[in-house]
């Protein structure tokens, strides 16, 4: 049986429209990013739940939208379209919540809960988290249950909260249906030559 592939999901603000958090009278922008963060922490947002105010980047304003967009570090945006297209195969996998800004409407996915899908035995070196998400110049070589990762298109690991990981069935799905916006680097498993994908 192959091992199923397992990349990080990042937004490709290289080529796309990041959001920026708007300043809010009595908080600074720092403290209205925790607060934001800490609800997509693995667990089910609690309703009402705390939306900051996003605007287009100026300094990126002649980039188009994707359909993933980065905004918080650990927080999954999506295009309406793209959670339309992307429902049926990760609702079991969190939950969406629509939110406004001030050109439209996007969709948080929130994903949750976390998994145990880290197979600590099969790493090379102890996972060490970086304030909350994973990278890649910090451990390489992490591996993962195959059983956990065959049934779980998106999923986040206790580890590192601020990361999300997705499947080739997460890939296909995004890819067939023509999205943009995202990047998928491959992290499990490991090839020959990792200088490869970075």
């Amino acid at each position: 049986m192959n091992e199923a592939l397992v990349y990080r999901l990042k937004a490709d603000s290289g080529a796309y429209q990041d959001l920026i958090v708007s300043k809010q009278r009595g908080k600074t922008v720092p403290e209205i990013m925790r607060a934001f963060e800490e609800q997509f922490s693995g667990h089910p947002v609690s309703r009402p739940w705390s939306v900051p105010r996003l605007r287009r980047d100026p300094a990126e304003a002649r980039r188009p939208m994707g359909d993933l967009v980065r905004s918080l570090p650990g927080v999954t945006l999506f295009s309406e379209q793209a959670a339309e297209v992307m429902r049926p195969l990760v609702e079991h996998c969190g939950e969406f919540l629509p939110m406004d800004w001030e050109e439209g409407r996007l969709v948080a996915f929130n994903v949750c809960p976390l998994v145990d899908a880290i197979d600590f035995d099969r790493c090379k070196a102890k996972p060490r988290p970086f304030a909350g998400c994973w990278l890649p110049e910090m451990c390489p070589d992490l591996a993962f249950r195959q059983e956990v990762v065959e049934r779980t298109p998106i999923f986040k690991v206790p580890q590192y909260t601020g990361t999300a990981f997705v499947t080739e069935a997460f890939k296909r799905r995004w890819e067939e249906a023509g999205l943009v916006g995202a990047r998928f680097e491959r992290v499990w498993p490991w090839p020959a030559d990792p200088l490869r994908l970075w």
